[in-house]
């Protein structure tokens, strides 16, 4: 991080900070770093390549944030298990990083 003039700690890149849980069922919580108000896109591919969600597409502000994600289609339904990589790319920039869905536990 790069001082600030008000004391507090700016981001000098862009950076996908993790998730938790992860592995995960039904939702996680995604961390992420953005070093300038600018346009941000969060997507999820599955491991071919194909896009199954963008989580969000827009400006946003400098500085941490965090983002739940329901691992859903579009239309509502859930992921199967398996992995996923999140890009997240704005600026010039882009990260990724790898999460892991699973199959909720049955309550019997």
């Amino acid at each position: 991080p790069a001082d600030r003039a008000d004391g507090a700690f700016a981001p000098r890149v862009l950076a996908l900070d993790g998730n938790e849980p992860n592995p995960f069922a039904a939702e996680t919580r995604i961390h992420f770093t953005n070093p300038r108000t600018q346009a941000l896109r969060l997507s999820a591919y599955d491991s071919q390549g194909r896009l199954v969600d963008v989580l969000f597409d827009g400006e946003r502000g400098a500085g941490t944030e965090s983002f739940a994600w329901r691992a859903r289609h579009p239309d509502g339904s859930p992921l199967h298990s398996g992995v996923y990589f999140l890009r997240l790319a704005g600026g010039g920039e882009t990260v990724t990083r790898k999460v892991v869905v699973v199959e909720p536990r049955s309550s019997r």
